[in-house]
């Protein structure tokens, strides 16, 4: 859809203006990357469907990872209601609706994106307002919950849907998982036997002989 498409280049730019603010200090990048973020955060609603399991998908999480980003990067630096502002609108706009897509788990790439994203986001925010802990910390169980029943499934079945979706699915999980583990107590997940024993093969010996790339 042609707003997934377009909000994928704001998540792009908004974590290339954070980054670029935190490496050189420059001025011009946290304005511009905090402009982004509020004006984003004051959107009605982050998706194309605004209630519902239709609520969430990939553009929500697009979302949710560029402006948690700045949320991240740059909290030290805003305001105490540019902070709520934004805080806020990762909640109420981004994760409440992928929410709904982690709780029903099914085996696609899509939904474990959504899941994915809802990690992201909720550990960026975790901790930063008592009001919202309750919320939060479900959040993230539930995310934990997904993405080890994702990863037991692949382990045990030997189910895939190839290169493409694999690495989508998979890098965005990882994220989500490294980001919970930095907040949280959840250890070891990024440790589970199909990343380790299983994923690392798969890749290696379908390269395309002599060109160290997959075929």
């Amino acid at each position: 859809p042609y707003l997934g498409n377009y909000v994928r280049q704001l998540q792009w730019r908004m974590q290339a203006l954070a980054v670029a603010y935190v490496v050189t200090g420059e001025q011009k990048y946290y304005d511009k990357a905090m402009e982004y973020a509020l004006n984003i955060s004051n959107w009605d609603a982050w998706g194309e469907v605004t209630d519902g399991v239709g609520a969430g998908d990939l553009g929500v999480g697009y979302l949710i990872q560029g402006v948690s980003t700045v949320y991240d990067l740059l909290y030290n630096d805003m305001t105490a209601k540019e902070r709520k502002i934004i805080r806020e609108a990762i909640i109420t706009k981004g994760l409440e609706a992928q929410y709904l897509k982690a709780i029903s788990p099914y085996d696609n790439n899509i939904p474990l994106a959504c899941a994915a994203t809802l990690g992201i986001g909720a550990s960026a925010v975790a901790g930063d307002d008592p009001k919202w802990d309750e919320k939060i910390n479900h959040y993230l169980s539930v995310v934990e919950d997904f993405a080890m029943w994702y990863l037991d499934s692949r382990y045990t079945t030997g189910t895939q849907e190839g290169y493409s979706y694999t690495d989508y699915a998979l890098g965005n999980l990882m994220q989500a998982m490294d980001a919970m583990e930095r907040v949280t107590t959840a250890e070891g997940m990024l440790e589970h036997p199909y990343l380790r024993e299983i994923l690392p093969d798969w890749a290696v010996n379908f390269t395309a002989p002599g060109s160290g790339i997959a075929p």
